[in-house]
């Protein structure tokens, strides 16, 4: 377990400490972040929804209670045809959301597999 992305942002108005906590895999990771309020008191820890894992590159807060991360779940069986690949490939589909700290449900999200590939699973 290692610990990457130590930073100051701000949390509902109020400077905070964040970072990611997790496994590097490979140039990425699979964890989640923590925010640490200004009496040193955690903060919901945050983590990408829908069973995905957060990546270590990323974790930002936002002005309206919520943070954006990242993670590259691995696609199996992707149809690669169209980037010169095969039809039963595999890739790391970069993967956007933006969670709501409070409740830790994703509010928005969005793949890059989505949008450049047919997928097949």
């Amino acid at each position: 377990m290692g610990i990457t992305d130590l930073r100051v942002q701000e949390f509902e108005g109020k400077p905070v400490l964040i970072y990611w906590a997790g496994t590097g895999i490979g140039g990425h990771g699979e964890g989640s972040g923590t925010i640490w309020g200004t009496s040193y008191k955690e903060v919901p820890q945050v983590n990408t929804g829908n069973g995905l894992k957060s990546d270590l590159h990323g974790f930002r807060c936002t002005d309206a209670g919520t943070v954006l991360m990242i993670s590259y779940p691995t696609i199996h069986s992707a149809r690669l045809e169209r980037v010169g690949g095969t039809p039963a490939g595999y890739l790391f589909a970069c993967h956007v959301q933006e969670v709501v700290v409070r409740t830790g449900s994703p509010s928005a999200e969005g793949s890059s597999a989505a949008k450049a590939l047919t997928v097949t699973m």
